[in-house]
């Protein structure tokens, strides 16, 4: 009797996009006062991106190298430029994520929340910002 055995989706750009997402949360601590119930945001986040992560074992060459910026590597922003580099960390996730190319990686219902929560935050850090 023949078996079916189906190949998992797998993401290639999943680890630098949780890295992408856990700096972005780091920072938007800067606008926590906006915040009235939003506390498990980043517990939220992380079992999103738990329930949408494909089951692979298979290691995944990078195409392009991660976008991460270098002004997070060694300075200590102060958090109007933290909440502005997170605003465009998150604007480029999400951009990432509701692209065509990548839908197919991830489960439909778990990737729209978690799209739907990065524009929360998003709309949320730009009204962090001074010039808005």
């Amino acid at each position: 009797m023949a078996t079916f055995t189906t190949q998992q989706p797998r993401l290639c750009h999943g680890t630098p996009a949780l890295l992408l997402l856990l700096t972005a949360l780091t920072a938007t601590l800067a606008c926590q006062h906006l915040w009235t119930h939003h506390d498990t945001f980043p517990w939220e986040q992380l079992q999103l991106l738990h329930d949408m992560a494909p089951n692979s074992t298979h290691p995944c060459q990078l195409q392009q190298p991660p976008f991460f910026p270098d002004t997070l590597r060694h300075t200590n922003l102060n958090p109007q430029q933290a909440a502005g580099t997170a605003l465009r960390i998150l604007q480029h996730l999400f951009h990432t994520l509701s692209t065509n190319t990548t839908s197919h990686h991830w489960h439909t219902q778990p990737r729209h929340r978690l799209l739907n929560q990065l524009q929360h935050y998003i709309h949320r850090l730009e009204q962090c910002r001074p010039d808005s």
